[in-house]
């Protein structure tokens, strides 16, 4: 947009120096039009006598050659063709001739034609006179307002326009746009406006969709999470029948266990896909691998695997979720049982089936 004022303004003083150059021309030219008239009526009127000498104190007056055709004699301190061509016809009309401006009079009293021959003028310094400075002033202050009008009414609504599309669709609202207008910018607005709300229709239109397609994968992960500790409770429930005290209060622990773990799983699902974060403590392994293969004992013992655990003599300290740490070996060993149904034996190393098959 400057570019273009520059470059406007460049162009408009180029052609207003043209202008001035032309107008200057033309009333240097009228002027010794004016100039020779006056001179040629002057001579009818006085009817003197079209000598040399009378030429010779015209030019001086009047700065021009002057010179007199009387008949085919050329009297005078000139003649037509010293610039080149033609005898111009003695009519009071301004030529060209060669490089001269040559103009030619009849007198009626004598009957000679006089001519009045002067170099062709420029404007000489077309930035001499003060109208032409008052023209180009007056011309640079309109083209400083029109860029002004361009930077307020054009420029700077476009920027704001440039600046609101990377928002298009944002969670946020848009910057202030020029929708109170009337023209093409203002419908331009309008129109981003307008893509802007449908965009974030959209988009919250997809994270539903998103949240949605979250708790379905979320349901089935609960389903398979509580098949596990259900599965517990069930077969513990089943020990209690014939479990002697010791073991029995075993089975009840485990039992409360698994229903406080369902309980969980189940406000974690009820919060949409945004589980708890997890508790970050200094942990001993061992406690955390014992209450792991304490869930999955019974299922173990049901199945006929055997669970082989090897605890370390020295405490293993960790900082991290002991029930998550926990249900992730849960999970493993209960993986291991479910692999081996025709019982063997689970340790660190890999999984031994009666069948004699090994599973690192």
């Amino acid at each position: 947009m400057s570019l273009s004022v520059v470059l406007f303004t460049l162009a408009g003083s180029v052609a207003l120096a043209w202008w001035f150059q032309h107008r200057a021309r033309s009333e240097a030219r009228r002027a010794f039009a004016s100039m020779a008239g006056a001179n040629a009526a002057f001579l009818d009127r006085t009817g003197l006598e079209p000598t040399a000498n009378l030429a010779r104190q015209m030019a001086e007056v009047s700065g021009v050659r002057v010179w007199f055709r009387i008949g085919a004699r050329l009297v005078g301190g000139g003649e037509v063709g010293a610039g080149g061509g033609a005898e111009p016809a003695a009519d009071g009309v301004v030529r060209v001739v060669g490089a001269e401006w040559v103009v030619a009079h009849r007198l009626a009293g004598t009957g000679a034609v006089v001519h009045f021959a002067t170099p062709v003028e420029g404007s000489g310094s077309v930035f001499g006179r003060a109208d032409n400075w008052l023209v180009l002033g007056g011309f640079w202050l309109f083209s400083l307002g029109l860029g002004v009008g361009l930077a307020r009414r054009v420029a700077r609504p476009l920027e704001q326009l440039a600046a609101a599309v990377p928002a298009i669709g944002g969670a946020g609202g848009l910057p202030e746009l020029p929708v109170g207008r009337s023209d093409e910018i203002g419908e331009l607005a309008r129109s981003l406006g307008a893509a802007h709300g449908t965009l974030r229709s959209e988009r919250e239109r997809r994270q539903e969709a998103e949240r949605m397609a979250i708790l379905g994968r979320m349901a089935a992960g609960l389903a398979h999470e509580v098949r596990n500790p259900v599965t517990a409770i069930r077969l513990h429930a089943q020990l209690l029948e014939c479990a002697g005290p010791e073991d029995a209060a075993e089975s009840r622990a485990l039992i409360e266990s698994e229903a406080e773990r369902i309980e969980m799983l189940v406000g974690q699902w009820l919060r949409f896909a945004r589980p708890a974060p997890p508790v970050m403590v200094a942990l001993d392994l061992r406690e955390v691998a014992g209450r792991g293969v304490a869930r999955q004992a019974a299922q173990a013992a049901y199945a006929g695997v055997t669970l082989a655990v090897a605890a370390p003599d020295q405490a293993v300290r960790v900082l991290g979720d002991g029930e998550r740490l926990a249900q992730v070996l849960a999970n493993l060993l209960l993986n291991a049982i479910q692999a081996m149904p025709q019982g063997g034996v689970v340790d660190r190393k890999s999984t031994r089936l009666n069948s004699s098959h090994r599973i690192r």
